[in-house]
C-alpha cells in the first residue's frame, strides 16, 4: 500500500504484523512515532505496531522502541494473567451449575497469531438473568467487588479485580434500545450449545458468533463509532472461517436485522484495510476515515450528535432528567418497593438537580446546545449510506 500519512502507516504496521512480514516499506523512512502510538493508543492496538516496528534498524535503541517493548511486555503478562483468571471464574461457575457463555475477545483471540496481540480491556461472558444472584455470589467469593446496589440492573454487572480484571457479567447481549436486534440477539440465544466437555459452558454457532460480532460492532457505529480492532477482528475471524460459513443463513439473519449493508461495507472495509483490496464504493473511504478518526469509542460529543438525527433537544433533556425505572430503583430504592412513587421520584431528582447542582445542570443543558445541527445531519447522511 502507499503511506503517505501516519494512518497509512498505522494501517501498515497493522498488516504486516497479522500477515507476518517485515516492513520494508519503512526502511530509511521518518516515522512520527509519537503520534503513530498515541493513534494505536486511542485504538488499543499498540502490541500489533510494536512488533513489526521492532524489526527496523535502530528502533530498538531508541527512547521510543525501548517504551513500547516495555508496554508490550506488560501487554503479555497481562493477557497470560486475564487468561488465568477467566479460567477461574469460568470454572467457579461450572462448578455451582452456572449456565454460561464467554464473548468478544475472549474467543477471538485465539484466532490471532498470538492471543496477546488481541488486547482486551475486560473479560465479557454472558450468564443468564436468572442466575444473576447465584453469579454475584460467586464473584464476591473469587474476590471481585462491584457496586451492589447496582447488581442485576441493566445490560450486565461489572466486577474488578484491582487493577487486573474487570468481569462484564451480561444478562442481555444487546440494549433495548434497539429492539430489533434484541429479538436476533434471543434467536441466536436459541441456538447456542454445550461446549465438549462441559455441563453448563455453552458457546454460540460460528454463523451466529459471525451475527453477534457484527451487531456488537454495529451497535458502536449506530450513535458514535469503533475501532480498527473491531474491523481487524471480523477480518480474523472470516480469514479462519469464511469458507466454512452458512452464508444463506447469515444473509437471511442480517436481512431480518436489517443490517445487511453496513455488514457489506463493513466486511469490504476489511478487505481493504488487509488485504489491500480496492472498494467498489467510494463511501468506503469515508468509513475508513471515520473509524479510524475517532478511536475505539468515538467521542462523546460524536455520540450526542449521533442521538440528536433521532432525537430532538428536548428529548434529549427529558431523557437525562427522567431515568429509566432500573436506574431510578439504584438511586432511590423505595420505588422498588413502592412503584407508585416514580413520578414524585423524578421531580424530587429534577428539583434536586436544579438546587444542588446547577453547573452540572448548565453545563449538561449547554453541551446539549452546543450540537451542531449541521454536522449532526451530515453525520445522519453518512451512516444512512453505510446502511445504519
Amino acid at each position: 500500500m502507499n503511506i503517505n500519512s501516519t494512518r497509512d502507516c498505522f494501517i501498515y504496521l497493522i498488516q504486516c504484523s497479522i500477515h507476518g512480514i517485515y516492513p520494508n516499506q519503512l526502511n530509511n523512512r521518518s516515522v512520527d512515532l509519537k503520534e503513530l502510538y498515541e493513534l494505536a493508543a486511542s485504538h488499543h492496538v499498540e502490541n500489533i505496531i510494536y512488533l513489526p516496528l521492532s524489526k527496523l534498524k535502530g528502533f530498538n535503541e531508541s527512547q521510543a522502541g525501548a517504551f513500547m517493548s516495555e508496554m508490550y511486555m506488560h501487554a503479555v503478562v497481562k493477557e497470560a494473567k486475564q487468561e488465568v483468571e477467566s479460567a477461574r471464574i469460568m470454572e467457579a461457575f461450572e462448578a455451582e451449575g452456572i449456565k454460561h457463555m464467554p464473548l468478544k475477545g475472549y474467543i477471538i483471540k485465539n484466532l490471532y497469531p498470538s492471543p496477546d496481540l488481541r488486547q482486551s480491556t475486560d473479560f465479557d461472558i454472558y450468564v443468564p438473568a436468572e442466575y444473576n444472584a447465584i453469579a454475584n455470589e460467586v464473584m464476591l467469593k473469587l474476590g471481585y467487588e462491584s457496586e451492589q446496589e447496582t447488581v442485576g440492573r441493566g445490560m450486565h454487572d461489572e466486577y474488578k479485580l484491582g487493577n487486573l480484571m474487570i468481569a462484564e457479567v451480561h444478562k442481555k447481549l444487546m440494549a433495548p434500545e434497539f429492539p430489533k436486534w434484541c429479538s436476533l440477539c434471543d434467536e441466536l440465544l436459541k441456538n447456542i450449545y454445550l461446549s465438549e466437555g462441559y455441563k453448563c459452558r455453552f458457546r454460540f454457532t460460528k454463523e451466529d458468533y459471525y451475527l453477534y460480532m457484527q451487531l456488537h460492532t454495529i451497535k458502536h457505529l449506530k450513535f458514535s463509532s469503533t475501532g480498527v480492532k473491531s474491523i481487524l477482528d471480523l477480518w480474523i475471524y472470516l480469514k479462519a472461517y469464511k469458507d466454512s460459513l452458512d452464508w444463506s443463513y447469515i444473509s437471511k439473519m442480517l436481512k431480518k436485522g436489517g443490517i445487511e449493508q453496513i455488514d457489506k461495507n463493513l466486511r469490504e472495509l476489511s478487505d481493504y484495510w488487509f488485504e489491500n483490496i480496492s472498494p467498489q464504493n467510494e463511501i468506503i473511504y469515508e468509513l475508513a476515515d471515520y473509524i479510524i478518526g475517532n478511536g475505539a469509542f468515538g467521542t462523546h460529543m460524536q455520540y450526542l450528535s449521533g442521538r440528536s438525527t433521532d432525537e430532538s433537544k428536548a428529548a434529549r433533556l427529558i431523557r437525562a432528567f427522567f431515568l429509566p425505572y432500573d436506574d431510578m430503583i439504584v438511586k432511590y430504592p423505595i420505588v422498588k418497593r413502592l412503584p407508585f412513587l416514580l413520578p414524585f421520584a423524578w421531580v424530587y431528582r429534577s428539583i434536586s438537580a436544579l438546587i444542588n447542582n446547577k453547573d452540572d445542570v448548565k453545563n449538561m443543558i449547554a453541551t446539549n446546545n452546543e450540537i451542531n445541527t449541521e454536522d449532526a445531519e451530515k453525520l445522519s447522511k453518512f451512516k444512512k449510506e453505510i446502511g445504519l
